[in-house]
């Protein structure tokens, strides 16, 4: 559901800004950053993969948290993103 998507707050995932409804299905518009998806990172050190998967682990909490609990059905390299100047 679209507007749950929407009303999803947390500061691990993007904002999303407003949907809307075209021709071809919905439309979501989120905020942008400056993070790159990790499958582009040529190498992480293992403090950076500790805080991304625990990062991973604490968006996939607060998901389960929702009420309807909410799915990631997409989950993988692709759309996870990671801020290396963190």
């Amino acid at each position: 559901d679209i507007k749950a998507l929407c009303e999803l707050k947390h500061p691990g995932i993007s904002q999303s800004l407003e949907s809307s409804e075209t021709p071809r299905g919905t439309c979501v518009v989120q905020e942008n950053n400056k993070a790159s998806p990790i499958y582009h990172l040529s190498t992480l050190s293992p403090e950076a993969f500790k805080y991304i998967a625990k990062s991973i682990l604490d968006i996939l909490i607060y998901f389960q948290n929702q009420s309807p609990v909410v799915i990631h059905q997409n989950l993988r390299p692709e759309n996870i993103w990671f801020d290396n100047q963190r």
